[in-house]
C-alpha cells in the first residue's frame, strides 16, 4: 500500500498516554506494516532495524509498543485494525485489475463490431444483435461470479462447504459480495491461519459476529488478566513478578 487511512480521533484515544519516543516507534511500525502488507517480525533485533532504534530508551519503546498493540501469532506480529484495512484494500485492487480486463475485453469487441460492419451492409444489424447477446452473457456471467465466488469442487479438503457458505452468505448481507479473486485470498489467508493454529470456522465466526469486518484474521487473544496501561484494575503484582522472574531462579 502506497497510502492509509490514519482517523486522528481514534489514534488519540488509544495513544494518549503514550511518550513521544513510544509513539515514533509505533507509527513507523505502523508504516512499515502498511507498506509491506505483511505482519511485522517478532524478533526484537529486526523491529529495532525497522524503527532506527538505537538508544536504550528507544528499544525500550519499540518492546512497550510490540506487546501493547500488537499480537504474536506464529513468530510474526499481527495488528487487527492493520490486518483488516490491508485485507480491505487488496480486494479493491483485485476488483479495479478484474474490471480493467473486462473493460479491455468489452472494447475489442466492439472496435471488431465496427470493422464488419463496414465491410458488409447487413453487418451493423447482426452485430447489434451479437452485442446484446454478449453484453447478457457478460452480465450472467458476473452474476453467477457474485453469488457463487468460487467452485465448491475446488475449496480445500480442509474447508467445508457449510462453513465457506456462511462467510459468503454473511459477505452479501454487509453489501461486500466476494469476487472470484476476493474468494482466493480469502482461502489463501484461511489456509495461513490454519498453519498457524486457528480453526477456519473459529475464524470465520469471529469476522461474522463482528457484523462489519470483510476480512479474516487470528483469534483474538484473551487479555483480561495481562497488565497494561489500558488495564491497570486488573493488575496483579504477585502473578507480574512470577512471570517476569528469571526461568534459572530458585
Amino acid at each position: 500500500m502506497i497510502y492509509y487511512k490514519h482517523y486522528m480521533g481514534d489514534y488519540q484515544r488509544h495513544t494518549g498516554h503514550l511518550t513521544l519516543t513510544q509513539d515514533g516507534a509505533y507509527r513507523r511500525m505502523m508504516d512499515h506494516y502498511y507498506s509491506t502488507e505483511e505482519p511485522l517480525p517478532a524478533s526484537p533485533d529486526a523491529l529495532y532495524r525497522i524503527c532506527g532504534a538505537m538508544e536504550k530508551k528507544e528499544r525500550e519503546a519499540v518492546d512497550f509498543i510490540a506487546k501493547s498493540f500488537f499480537t504474536k501469532v506464529a513468530g510474526q506480529l499481527h495488528h487487527q485494525r492493520i490486518d483488516e484495512e490491508v485485507s480491505i484494500a487488496q480486494e479493491k485492487i483485485a476488483n479495479l485489475k478484474a474490471n480493467a480486463q473486462a473493460g479491455g475485453k468489452e472494447s475489442g469487441k466492439k472496435r471488431a463490431s465496427k470493422i464488419e460492419a463496414n465491410a458488409s451492409p447487413n453487418a451493423q444489424a447482426d452485430d447489434e444483435a451479437k452485442t446484446n447477446i454478449s453484453h447478457k452473457s457478460v452480465v450472467s456471467s458476473k452474476s453467477k461470479d457474485l453469488q457463487k465466488p468460487i467452485a465448491l469442487a475446488a475449496l480445500p479438503s480442509w474447508l467445508s462447504e457449510s462453513i465457506w457458505s456462511d462467510w459468503v452468505n454473511y459477505r452479501k448481507s454487509i453489501k461486500a459480495p466476494l469476487t472470484q479473486k476476493a474468494a482466493e485470498l480469502c482461502i489463501a489467508k484461511l489456509e495461513a491461519l490454519k498453519s498457524a493454529g486457528n480453526d477456519p470456522k473459529d475464524v470465520i465466526d469471529q469476522s461474522i459476529m463482528s457484523g462489519k469486518w470483510t476480512g479474516l484474521f487470528p483469534i483474538k487473544v484473551d487479555v483480561k488478566n495481562v497488565a497494561s496501561p489500558m488495564n491497570k484494575a486488573k493488575f496483579d503484582p504477585t502473578a507480574y513478578v512470577n512471570r517476569n522472574a528469571p526461568r534459572n531462579a530458585k
